[in-house]
């Protein structure tokens, strides 16, 4: 028994619609020529009956495709010859910027009358499915849409989840990482490592560009790499993972015939009113831990603009180091202040000159004594150089004996 669409028309036959004149279980709706493709409410399963649509093994001029879309009988697609992989097609079409859409809604309540859903609530799913054994099948990733954050009228937080399983027995699906609310993309490895952006061997911009690659071997490192068009990609950065870590900074390559500018580290803010303030720089600092469990700042090197009108900025450099317990304190200082070059040694506020260095004004055409040469010429000249020299090292803290 069953109900055909045929070429001529409406075909019936035996008894397949109950008083209420609904389709029985098991009756196929058969469409197509020789019934190609049937719905039915199938009951073979005793503990899951489902609504079924059988399509056609494809291959030839029949094929297992599902085809939505606005004025699309009639037309010659000549999309699908020979697919053999059922499908489901969406097709947009007309002057709009929109696209066909697949939409999943999730409320509480029932259809008549839905309710708010609660904060964390699933509001769809893609699954994929494994077939592992016979009549076994086992879910191996997923993609869930989620809802967070306050749920109230015009207002829900939205997530996008994405899990794969382990290869365990049995496999445990996992979450990898998700696309948050505020838009950000966290990543990462089970549980432990979650938060991080993990790949296994290389992560490029482009085929010939810049790579950050993450490397194990005995210890474990991160490249960052750019491409030289004379010799390919070449490694600029490393942070090295060891029982001694460090960060190196520069060029480990020997393919540079010359290289006119030093290797460097530029710490950069960008233009702006509010970078260029009396005050603003960079520093870089030495934290190591101690028997406390606490971690200190052990020293400290600072980059700052003491005076800030443009085009007439003063900066200076600061040594500072931790002296007996304390926080660190002023070693050297040196640089513009107030248009002045100043530097001190040991000193809070740095001096125009130090008054070793004046004392040979006089006697010598260049007065700042700054090569070498005019140095040993002044201490080998007179006794008075001999003082000068005493009194420079004086003043930059250092004892003498006489």
């Amino acid at each position: 028994m069953g109900i055909s669409l045929l070429d001529r028309g409406l075909s019936l036959f035996g008894d397949i619609f109950t008083v209420a004149q609904t389709f029985l279980d098991d009756v196929a709706l058969e469409l197509g020529t020789g019934g190609t493709v049937s719905i039915l409410y199938e009951t073979q399963d005793a503990n899951a009956n489902a609504l079924l649509i059988q399509l056609p093994a494809g291959g030839a001029t029949d094929v297992p495709v599902i085809a939505i879309g606005q004025s699309i009988s009639t037309v010659d697609l000549g999309l699908y010859n020979g697919v053999t992989e059922p499908r489901l097609a969406l097709f947009g079409v007309g002057a709009v910027t929109t696209a066909p859409v697949w939409e999943f809604r999730k409320a509480r309540g029932t259809i008549a009358a839905p309710t708010a859903i609660t904060t964390g609530d699933d509001l769809g799913s893609i699954n994929a499915y494994a077939c592992v054994a016979n009549g076994e099948y086992v879910k191996a990733a997923s993609i869930v849409f989620d809802s967070s954050g306050t749920i109230a009228t015009t207002r829900v937080g939205g997530q996008i989840e994405f899990w794969t399983t382990t290869d365990a027995a049995p496999s445990v699906l996992t979450q990898r990482g998700y696309i948050d609310r505020t838009g950000a993309l966290q990543w990462g490895v089970g549980t432990a490592n979650f938060g991080s952006l993990g790949w296994s061997t290389t992560m490029s911009a482009q085929a010939d560009g810049a790579i950050i690659r993450s490397w194990q071997t005995n210890d474990t490192y991160l490249m960052f790499q750019a491409y030289d068009n004379t010799v390919g990609n070449v490694e600029l950065m490393r942070v090295q993972a060891a029982a001694d870590p460090y960060i190196r900074i520069g060029r480990d390559d020997t393919g540079v015939a010359l290289n006119a500018v030093t290797d460097m580290l530029i710490l950069q803010a960008g233009a702006g009113a509010g970078n260029e303030a009396a005050g603003f720089g960079f520093g870089l600092c030495i934290n190591l831990g101690n028997a406390a469990s606490e971690v200190e700042e052990r020293a400290r090197i600072a980059f700052t603009l003491n005076t800030a009108t443009n085009g007439a900025e003063d900066a200076s450099f600061v040594l500072s180091a931790m002296v007996a317990g304390a926080a660190p304190t002023t070693i050297f200082a040196g640089g513009g202040y107030a248009g002045v070059q100043k530097m001190g040694f040991f000193a809070a506020t740095p001096v125009a000159k130090q008054t070793g260095f004046a004392a040979l004004n006089a006697a010598y055409t260049t007065g700042d004594l700054d090569s070498e040469a005019e140095i040993i010429a002044a201490l080998n000249t007179t006794n008075a150089a001999l003082n000068v020299a005493r009194t420079l090292l004086i003043n930059y803290g250092l004892s003498t004996t006489v």
